[in-house]
């Protein structure tokens, strides 16, 4: 047999892993199912995703389960129950509900500048039922790194908002907090979560699209501009299970 040149790669995708009773993980899915896991893996792994796509999956053996660190020394996990994931020194962050208003707001400035709510905006909104907010904080500091607000209506969720602080983006914690707030809205037995997003932002309507939200249509004109213009949005759902 040929042995294949282990290659490493520069971009994250998503291997396959048995589920725990053995089954191979063909049939799942990234929103259902807490086999999947984030890495930066080699090219043998990648052949053994598709395989697992195919039905022909197999259980990582340890020294390649050990890829499943990434470059950052961070563990990565998608779809685990809970939304957890394992800091680089070891601790977990697990998103929690956050009533601090002046945290929140001053966040909101570092992630969204002129569009950040105030103060008194947040102080109404962790006080009103109708509202959650989930935030993932540092563990050792208590440092909120982001978070999310949603809102609950007789039979769905509007996911109003998401801010991640700018020097810790592109590490899993927005996709983390939509987690959080599906599993929210399942335990609320909701129909659908229902999100708003500005139409040039295409890294988060690939972010959602990734968590199974898909387009429903457009608002013209929803969102203001610096330019004094406005900007369309795009409106997306994604249904609930039970």
């Amino acid at each position: 047999m040929r042995l294949m040149r282990r290659a490493r790669v520069s971009r994250p995708f998503w291997p396959g892993v048995a589920h725990a009773d053995g089954r191979p993980s063909g049939s799942c899915s990234l929103d259902s199912c807490p086999c999947w896991k984030r890495c930066w893996t080699s090219t043998m792994d990648k052949a053994a995703f598709w395989n697992c796509r195919s039905g022909r999956g197999r259980r990582l053996s340890r020294w390649r389960r050990h890829l499943l660190v990434g470059r950052s020394g961070q563990t990565w996990a998608i779809g685990s129950a809970g939304g957890r994931q394992r800091h680089k020194h070891g601790k977990t962050m697990t998103p929690e509900s956050i009533k601090d208003a002046e945290a929140l707001a001053a966040l909101d400035v570092r992630a969204r500048g002129e569009d950040a709510w105030s103060v008194e905006c947040f102080e109404a909104l962790v006080s009103n039922p109708q509202y959650r907010v989930m935030g993932v904080t540092e563990p050792e500091k208590r440092a909120l790194l982001a978070f999310a607000v949603v809102s609950s209506g007789p039979f769905d969720l509007e996911l109003e908002m998401i801010a991640v602080d700018p020097e810790h983006r592109r590490r899993g914690l927005a996709g983390q907090l939509i987690r959080a707030m599906i599993e929210h809205g399942v335990r609320l037995e909701r129909e659908r979560i229902l999100l708003e997003v500005r139409a040039g932002n295409d890294a988060a309507q690939a972010l959602y699209a990734l968590y199974g939200f898909k387009v429903d249509g457009r608002r013209t004109g929803y969102y203001p501009q610096a330019s004094g213009g406005r900007e369309d949005a795009i409106l997306m759902s994604r249904p609930l299970t039970h």
